[in-house]
Order: C-alpha cells, then sequence, then structure tokens
C-alpha cells in the first residue's frame, strides 16, 4: 500500500506569503498542481492524503480552486478538513466526505475530525476514540489513522500541539494495534515513532520550506516514509 500525502497547503488567493513569510500561500495552488503531476508520473500511490489546513483563511473559492487541479488526481483520494479550513460541513460541500472506515485493498483507513480546542489543539470524543477497535473487527490487515492535529507521544517531541485526551486515544490505539498513525498541522512535521507497537509520524507543510510532498509505504505492519522536495 503508497500514500501520497499533501499536508498544510495553505492557499490564499490574496496573499503571497503568510506568518511572518514563511507559508507561501498565495503560490500555493501551483505547488499543489506540481505535486499532483509528481504522485501520478512518479509516486502513483494507491490513495493520495489531504491532512488539511488546504485553505489559508477558510474560503471556499479558494477550496474550490484547490479543488480543480486535485480532481486531476488519478488515485483515490482521502480528504480531511484542519481548522484553517472553515466549518466541516463547509468543507465537505466541496470535496467528497469519506466514510469513517476506508478499506482499500488490504488497509482500512480510519478518517477523524475532531473538535478543536484552545491554543491549535484538539479533542477526540468518547465515540470516535474506539473507531480503530472497530476497524480491527474480523481485520488482519493494516490500520491507519488520519487526523489533523497531531496524535502523537506526549514528551517525544516538540510539537507544542496536542489532543487534550491523548492517553485515552492512545490506549485504544494500541489495543486495536493500529498500524500507522498520522498526522499534520507541526509545519516541520516529525519523522515516524514506533511506541508500543504503534507507529506514529506527522507530515510536513506543502507550503514551507523545501516544498515536501511525503510518501509512505506499508506492508503488513512495516512503514517506511520518504519526501520528495518541490522547491
Amino acid at each position: 500500500m503508497r500514500l501520497a500525502i499533501l499536508a498544510d497547503t495553505h492557499y490564499n488567493s490574496s496573499k503571497q506569503t503568510n506568518c511572518g513569510g514563511a507559508r507561501h500561500t498565495g503560490i500555493a495552488d501551483k505547488l499543489v498542481r506540481q505535486a499532483v503531476a509528481l504522485i501520478n508520473e512518479t509516486i502513483k500511490p494507491d490513495v493520495a492524503i489531504l491532512l488539511g489546513d488546504l485553505a489559508d483563511e477558510a474560503d471556499p473559492n479558494d477550496l474550490k480552486v484547490l479543488k480543480n487541479v486535485l480532481d486531476d488526481l488519478d488515485s483515490k483520494v482521502i480528504a480531511i478538513p484542519g481548522n484553517h479550513d472553515g466549518d466541516p460541513d463547509q468543507f465537505y460541500s466541496i470535496f467528497p466526505k469519506p466514510d469513517t472506515i476506508v478499506e482499500i485493498g488490504e488497509t482500512r483507513f480510519v478518517v477523524h475530525v475532531d473538535e478543536e480546542r484552545p491554543g491549535y489543539n484538539a479533542w477526540r470524543s468518547p465515540e470516535d476514540i474506539p473507531l480503530e477497535q472497530q476497524a480491527r473487527n474480523n481485520w488482519q490487515g493494516d490500520i491507519v489513522s488520519l487526523q489533523h492535529v497531531p496524535v502523537f507521544p506526549p514528551g517525544q517531541s516538540t510539537c507544542p500541539y496536542h489532543y487534550v485526551n491523548i492517553e485515552d486515544i492512545m490506549a485504544s490505539l494500541e489495543e486495536s494495534k493500529t498500524t500507522l498513525v498520522i498526522s499534520a498541522h507541526f509545519h516541520p512535521g516529525i519523522p515516524p515513532l514506533c511506541h508500543n507497537q504503534v507507529t506514529y509520524m506527522v507530515a510536513p507543510a506543502l507550503c514551507e520550506g523545501n516544498f515536501p510532498v511525503t510518501i509512505v509505504d506499508i506492508s503488513k505492519g512495516k512503514v517506511k516514509v520518504r519526501e520528495i522536495n518541490l522547491r
């Protein structure tokens, strides 16, 4: 199973840059177009994952511009909104809303759209915490958990963002023997870390640095991650 991940594009048609010039928001649509060509011609994934903050200021017109570009992807697509994308209902009026559990080949993807908390953090409802355990029912293949705000073992990175109920979330992930947990939101990204047999990672932002596209290969519990930079 091969994944191509685009995280934190932060497209803003009215600004060239944002956040002190770090985010190249005004060219993000061009970066996404270049990424789509790379994904189709070189990466050839089973699925492309859009991990949120596609837009920078929740402008539906900006989201529509990106949707038109991303429609050229040859692969299947799973899209989740980030805190900059506005109301999830608005986001999913433009992008197709995936099922909570998406089965592709020998992998089940669990899609989380969680509530924001102060400090750009998040909270997962008690109803959604066991979704990976539900995905594990009668399933021997890989399970991949997707969300925007980082789900990552506390104290194992410099990331300032977290879930306020991270302990409950991680306990459920370990109980379900989830293969891989993929997040975004923290623009530098965090390399893969295996903790209690669950691998956690944060994909870096497309709009900053070397404009990275993240590639993940998963096979029977084994995970390999690399990046291709567009700059």
